[in-house]
């Protein structure tokens, strides 16, 4: 599965978060690339971290988030020069919340039974599910710009807090994956870098992002992503 390739996969963070990646490009932490050798970049990965700011999305902070402002303010100017230089974006837990919320989606400020959970997700567009480990407490409130990938089934959240800080029912979808094609991004909700090789949810999703990194994005959305027209799965 070896692809020769000199290009750069730059992770915004700890290398560690771009093992499952290796095969596909050189990985390094040196932003640097990003604004001064664009064209030896093949993706930029948003990692995890703490929760994006609700001012970034219009909402109100919760008691539950826990934000840094120096963080997303850091990943603004990276996400601005990756579209500005057509570079292709992955995120991982707030990875994909950030990415989320650049693409003109919420935030769920607080979801219960996800952290520290082993559960299963569905891919309705592939009829693919898997399971995944889950870390967070924050869940992807999609705009009508983002494509559905995967989410958790059955759902397993009990309550939530919404985007301006108050309880509210649980979303309708506990977003796994999803995509922003107007960005060129997409992103997971799950830690594959820190999944055992043999499960099954870390070998999908390094068939995924293969797939997200070699194809147009057109092809790759239709592809993956769940469209209600095209698509028919049972969601109850």
């Amino acid at each position: 599965m070896l692809i020769n390739n000199n290009k750069f996969i730059v992770v915004v963070g700890s290398t560690h978060y771009g093992n499952p990646l290796l095969p596909f490009g050189r990985i390094t932490s040196k932003l640097k690339l990003i604004f001064k050798y664009p064209d030896k970049v093949k993706a930029v990965l948003f990692t995890g971290g703490e929760d994006v700011d609700p001012s970034l999305y219009g909402g109100k902070k919760s008691l539950l988030s826990s934000t840094s402002l120096k963080r997303d303010e850091i990943d603004s100017k990276i996400f601005s020069a990756c579209k500005k230089n057509g570079i292709k974006m992955g995120g991982i837990c707030r990875g994909i919340q950030f990415l989320n919320v650049m693409a003109g989606g919420t935030m769920y400020q607080h979801v219960d039974n996800h952290a520290g959970a082993v559960h299963k997700i569905v891919y309705p567009a592939l009829k693919e599910s898997n399971y995944v480990n889950s870390m967070h407490h924050q869940i992807v409130n999609l705009s009508n710009e983002a494509v559905p990938v995967a989410w958790a089934k059955p759902n397993i959240c009990g309550w939530a807090v919404n985007s301006d800080g108050i309880a509210d029912k649980p979303p309708k979808r506990e977003i796994e994956a999803a995509i922003f094609p107007r960005d060129n991004a997409m992103g997971v909700q799950f830690h594959p870098e820190a999944m055992m090789n043999d499960m099954d949810g870390k070998t999908f999703y390094v068939t995924m992002m293969k797939d997200f990194l070699e194809l147009n994005m057109d092809d790759f959305v239709n592809k993956y992503g769940y469209i209600k027209e095209e698509v028919k799965c049972q969601e109850e």
